[in-house]
């Protein structure tokens, strides 16, 4: 009994010393291979590259945490799909106040989203163009309609494109009132 006892306690200190502390260190490695493609807004490629991963020995250990943020990245690729699906949607002519993610916004008459992932917007006589990319992600997420928003989605895609502290205030107002993130 004592020699089952000690097995025990050896496997859950083993556990605790080393195989979580492992995880804690993959988890950081993931997000930093995923981020080329996730600040371009490349879901596709994301979840490309995170399949690449699950199969690397380094992850062996530990496939159900990756196939956890394949989960979470589908999630959040499907939200961008209709995201930009909405975007297409507005009508020309209509005036937006455009914000960017450097602090940055513009204001003028939406043109429209081109194929490149431009979001043209006709201030006074000319259009110009702006990388979707680019867009602050809280401003991409409130076009669509709050009968459609998932708030676990909104949040990762939120993180996923580099803005984790309007990724922690959509989680808050969500959590709060669910209204609250209606557009």
């Amino acid at each position: 009994a004592k020699a089952l006892i000690a097995n025990v306690e050896a496997r859950r200190k083993e556990f605790v010393e080393v195989t979580m502390s492992r995880r804690r260190d993959l988890l950081p490695a993931i997000y930093a291979e995923l981020r080329p493609f996730t600040s371009q807004l490349d879901f596709d490629g994301a979840l490309k590259r995170l399949g690449e991963l699950g199969k690397e020995e380094r992850f062996a250990p530990h496939r159900p945490m990756v196939e956890n943020e394949r989960t979470r990245l589908s999630a959040v690729s499907a939200l961008y799909g209709e995201i930009v699906a909405e975007v297409k949607r507005i009508p020309k002519g209509e005036k937006i106040a455009l914000p960017f993610r450097d602090g940055r916004e513009v204001t003028g008459t939406f043109v429209d989203l081109d194929e490149r992932g431009m979001v043209r917007v006709k201030e006074g006589v000319v259009a110009k163009g702006y990388p979707l990319q680019q867009v602050s992600g809280e401003w991409l997420i409130r076009r669509l309609p709050s009968g459609r928003r998932d708030s676990l989605a909104s949040a990762d895609f939120l993180l996923a494109i580099g803005e984790s502290e309007k990724a922690g205030m959509v989680a808050i107002e969500s959590a709060m009132d669910p209204s609250a993130l209606g557009t």
